[in-house]
């Protein structure tokens, strides 16, 4: 089985994520979107300003054409036709249209990179201190080589003929096989090193966060399903995430409570325990995740989202 085909599979046992194609709805037909999140192809052309967000899953955005700029921990990286940011689950980012700017974006979760990228990528969309997913570095050859990757993919996704997984796979696999090596060589242009020995680790323990955060978890027991010191690995998933373990999940449940809010009409306590938090609803009014629960869904009735992805405000 194909590892986009593996990862659909292992994402129907999530309750929130069947509702994924829910949240990238009502965009005037501009978005390719299939129901079984992890994996999805969005074509969308930004309003002249997306605010600050973050999102579930990872992402590649490309700009098909426009420019305008993105702001991104606490920096600004001016954008133009083939640039390419990576995002992720974590950092904050806003993006300023100046000229219309269209977007080919692929979201997907971490299960997809696949053993054999899952280190470096991990790295590559992760890791702390190192400058290159604001606006990846590659050359032009290179940036033209993913965007037309891209355009094929989105033409295979869309159309889903028979069997199409095991024609897009390849096609995002050579996207990753791309961006890793821009990675590796941003990293030695600079001297810079990042000790991808542990990540293997790291990835195992996020990939099965990702699949089981709506369940009921006791972190202890999660870090000794992979061997080693409980301790150990929980340090580690600190140090390289930038979250501990614990704050991952409430992040992760938070993110999936307020797309339920803002794309369905389920009742409060529903939504707490179909991401996990069962009957604490004060647990989706974490500050410094947007607004409480009540301004989320009274800012949507009285204006829906123009924006080609959840905001995360």
């Amino acid at each position: 089985m194909t590892a986009i085909a593996t990862g659909m599979k292992a994402s129907q046992r999530t309750i929130p994520r069947k509702r994924i194609a829910a949240a990238f709805a009502g965009n005037n037909g501009s978005i390719a979107a299939y129901a079984n999140f992890p994996f999805v192809i969005v074509k969308s052309v930004l309003p002249s300003h997306i605010g600050t967000h973050s999102h579930e899953y990872f992402e590649i955005d490309i700009v098909l054409s426009g420019s305008g700029h993105v702001v991104n921990g606490g920096k600004r990286y001016e954008l133009g036709v083939n640039d390419i940011m990576l995002g992720n689950q974590f950092d904050t980012h806003a993006i300023v249209s100046r000229r219309r700017i269209s977007l080919l974006s692929i979201k997907f979760g971490p299960a997809l990179f696949g053993t054999e990228h899952a280190a470096p990528l991990l790295a590559a969309f992760v890791a702390p201190g190192v400058d290159f997913r604001r606006r990846v570095p590659l050359d032009a050859d290179e940036k033209r080589s993913i965007r037309t990757i891209a355009e094929l993919l989105l033409g295979e996704y869309t159309a889903k003929r028979k069997q199409w997984q095991q024609t897009v796979t390849p096609l995002f696999e050579a996207i990753l096989s791309i961006l890793r090596r821009g990675f590796e060589t941003h990293l030695a242009e600079r001297n810079i090193t990042v000790d991808t020995g542990h990540f293997p680790l790291v990835y195992r323990i996020m990939t099965y966060l990702d699949e089981h955060y709506c369940e009921e978890l006791r972190m202890r027991d999660i870090v000794k399903r992979f061997g080693g010191s409980s301790s150990y690995a929980a340090s580690l998933f600190t140090r390289i995430i930038g979250h501990s373990l614990k704050r991952y999940v409430i992040v992760k449940r938070v993110l999936a409570a307020k797309r339920l809010l803002t794309n369905t009409d389920d009742p409060i306590s529903d939504i707490c325990f179909a991401v996990g938090f069962g009957h604490r609803v004060t647990a989706l009014n974490q500050g410094q995740h947007g607004p409480a629960t009540d301004r989320i869904r009274t800012r949507n009735s009285a204006a829906p989202s123009a924006a080609p992805w959840p905001a995360r405000r």
